[in-house]
């Protein structure tokens, strides 16, 4: 009898010591990190590091690549390049249809993750260019913080519920715009953003994310620029006489300092989420997909500033408001993002522990100040000529209104 209970013991053993193993063998350790609270996989199976080399969920270490000058530089020849390959909007697409189809369009351009174990910004001054190049830097436009959507906090695996939580409130994602300089000291968009993942306990250096936060990236996308009085918007930026070739070269005014034929200096870009319908306070009912527009503006300079002052405005409740975002509180070294997602998981894996398939289900912004669409509108209708052209120079007089403190 005691020799059949022990070999049941064994048995048991070894069947529970397989599964570990075989789980272990098949999830990524950055995915077991999410796993062995309270035992779920043992904390001794999760590698420090992750297989690609980045920087694991918990870690503080602060080993990061710092960028070289090559790596940054760019020549008058290569930025040209990729002005050329930069949509230029005819019209802003301001109905959820417009925006829709505009995110979908082969020429949006996916926000990319920063590789793990990078400086997260290197601001200009910092570093110089290679001689007769011109710097090109990844600078933070804004933060967006993660946590789990309040109603779906019922739903989540009682044993991997507070790590899951822990981690997104732990993490930051910055969105960072590609910005160039040119040799006249302007600052122009060259079209690519990116998205530097990182930790509150070290705020210096990228880190690896779960899968989940890069599906999530791949949800704001770039639509284009809008057009400028060099940027007609009927045609591409280009390097012809009235392209971009002429901004590179030529001469600021005596008085402004700004060049003559001003640089496209307004990105949109646009952000797919679902935002749930609330049936009753327990009670949710899955959204249609909505869009927010987001409009990244290099402000005008007055004299040959070192670094770029930007000003980030963003639609709301489904492109109905627009919020010009208070980005004090992420400035300074500060981690207090401006945005905040809400998420909610369609799926757990591995023995239903592990989370995937998010769907952010809403936002809420710092915001200075705000005005519905129909205002907007309103003003651009006042305006001669393009709208869209329009819509850079009253960007610029939003922010110095929301500045002084007027009501709108």
């Amino acid at each position: 009898m005691k020799s059949s209970v022990f070999y049941i013991f064994v048995s048991v053993a070894a069947l529970a010591s397989s599964v570990v193993i075989v789980v272990g063998k098949m999830i990524p350790p950055e995915e077991m990190q999410l796993l062995f609270t309270k035992g779920v996989v043992p904390a001794s199976l999760v590698s420090k590091t992750s297989a690609a080399g980045g920087l694991t969920a918990g870690s503080d270490a602060e080993t990061f690549k710092e960028p070289t000058p090559e790596e940054v530089s760019k020549t008058s020849e290569e930025l040209l390049k990729l002005l050329d390959q930069l949509p230029v909007l005819k019209e802003i697409p301001w109905q959820r249809s417009e925006i829709a189809a505009s995110f979908a369009n082969r020429s949006a351009r996916p926000c990319r993750l920063v590789p793990a174990q990078n400086l997260v910004e290197t601001r200009f001054g910092e570093i110089k260019p290679e001689a007769g190049q011109l710097l090109n830097l990844r600078t933070t436009a804004f933060q967006i913080g993660l946590e789990v959507d309040a109603k779906a906090r019922l739903s989540l695996p009682s044993l991997s519920k507070a790590t899951i939580e822990n981690y997104l409130s732990e993490h930051i994602l910055s969105i960072q715009p590609e910005i160039c300089r040119s040799e006249e000291g302007e600052f122009l968009f060259t079209g690519m953003v990116h998205a530097a993942f990182f930790s509150r306990l070290s705020p210096s250096v990228t880190r690896t994310p779960e899968a989940m936060i890069g599906e999530a990236v791949n949800n704001l996308r770039v639509l284009g620029v809008l057009p400028t009085s060099s940027t007609p918007a009927d045609s591409p930026v280009s390097n012809s006489v009235d392209g971009v070739q002429p901004l590179l070269a030529g001469d600021p005014d005596e008085q402004t300092g700004v060049a003559a034929n001003p640089l496209p200096r307004t990105l949109v870009m646009a952000f797919q989420y679902n935002r749930d319908q609330a049936l009753s306070s327990s009670l949710t009912m899955p959204g249609q997909p909505e869009f927010e527009l987001i409009f990244l503006h290099l402000l005008p300079q007055i004299d040959r500033p070192l670094t770029p002052t930007l000003a980030v405005f963003t639609s709301a409740e489904g492109a109905t408001i627009l919020q010009e975002l208070d980005l004090s509180a992420q400035q300074a070294g500060r981690t207090t993002p401006a945005v905040k997602a809400s998420v909610r998981f369609e799926k757990f894996k591995v023995m239903g522990q592990y989370p995937s398939d998010p769907v952010v289900t809403g936002l809420t912004n710092q915001v200075r100040n705000a005005i519905t669409m129909e205002e907007l509108k309103g003003r651009l209708a006042q305006e001669p000529g393009d709208p869209a052209l329009a819509l850079n120079s009253i960007l610029s007089r939003l922010h110095q209104e929301f500045d002084a403190g007027s009501s709108l």
